[in-house]
């Protein structure tokens, strides 16, 4: 099944942006980065894997297998909508 990256928006309250991974088969590990290029979290991605807390801004999500299969997934959280 298809690795599937989701980005949800910050709400009224600043910096609780989440991006979620959902990596069913469990053989991803995943690494995510900010737009200045900082690793914010990394792991093992899980069928239900949140990085919570994000401010808006852009980010980098790689996903790499242990066998060397890696694919980069580029997504964006917006500002809250006041």
């Amino acid at each position: 099944a298809p690795v599937v990256v989701n980005a949800e928006a910050e709400s009224c309250t600043t910096q609780d942006g989440v991006i979620s991974i959902n990596a069913p088969e469990n053989s991803w590990n995943y690494s995510v980065q900010n737009a200045d290029g900082l690793s914010i979290a990394s792991g093992m991605a899980s069928a239900n894997t949140e990085v919570v807390q994000l401010p808006a801004g852009t980010y980098a999500i790689n996903l790499f297998t242990a066998d060397g299969y890696s694919v980069v997934k580029t997504v964006e959280i917006t500002a809250a909508q006041l």
